[in-house]
């Protein structure tokens, strides 16, 4: 198991980033607190194929907002901070694949990632460029990640002022962006569209589990 724990200055958050077989876990927690106030884990998908969040927890109240938090409160700041760095470390594995690479790359960040989202989540993975999605699922995601939109969203956060607050936010956002644009973005978007095309051919049924009520 690789351990690092990072503290940004000016930052709010402790985060310690942890790396097994099964996935990659992040622990979001305030600098002077014992307990953990966020935690998220990403792991692979059901088909083996992709990666999804499949666990993203936080002790905070979201009715509890602040104006100089990153998203308005302490609850979208240390779910926020999960997803930034559960991407960077997305990323991170992509390319260190790519130059480790023999044949054909089985990871992309272009719809590599899903996250089954609930309405507040996913105000939060929108922020950040993550895409609806389109397509029915084995691991039933609302969201993933897009390449186009996640360059975007990330470059204007670099550059709000709405996180001049926040430093750890704004690094971590330049971060990510620079990790975007070491890829091939036509061979990483081709990837997406290649899989898509997999999956309208394979014979998985979304609704075989219902259909014995009909």
């Amino acid at each position: 198991m690789a351990v690092a724990t990072t503290a940004q200055d000016g930052d709010s958050q402790t985060l310690v980033s942890s790396t097994t077989q099964e996935g990659v876990g992040v622990i979001s927690g305030n600098l002077q607190g014992e307990k953990p106030v966020a935690v998220a884990r990403l792991t692979a998908s059901k088909d083996g194929e992709k990666s999804i969040i499949d666990s993203m927890r936080c002790t905070l109240k979201k009715e509890n907002t602040n104006p100089d938090c990153d998203g308005g409160s302490e609850h979208c700041e240390a779910i926020g901070v999960c997803i930034d760095e559960l991407v960077i470390s997305y990323l991170q594995n992509l390319l260190e694949e790519e130059n480790n690479a023999v044949g054909t790359d089985t990871l992309h960040f272009d719809g590599g990632i899903r996250f089954r989202g609930t309405l507040f989540s996913g105000k939060l993975l929108e922020a950040r460029g993550f895409r609806e999605a389109t397509q029915l699922s084995a691991d039933m995601h609302s969201h993933e990640s897009d390449f186009d939109g996640a360059l975007t969203n990330y470059a204007e956060r670099s550059t709000s002022t709405d996180i001049s607050k926040s430093p750890g936010a704004r690094d971590r956002s330049l971060k990510i962006v620079s990790l975007l644009s070491k890829l091939d973005r036509n061979e990483d978007t081709k990837g997406e569209v290649e899989e898509e095309d997999d999956e309208e051919d394979s014979d998985y049924d979304p609704w075989a589990s219902v259909k014995r009520y009909l």
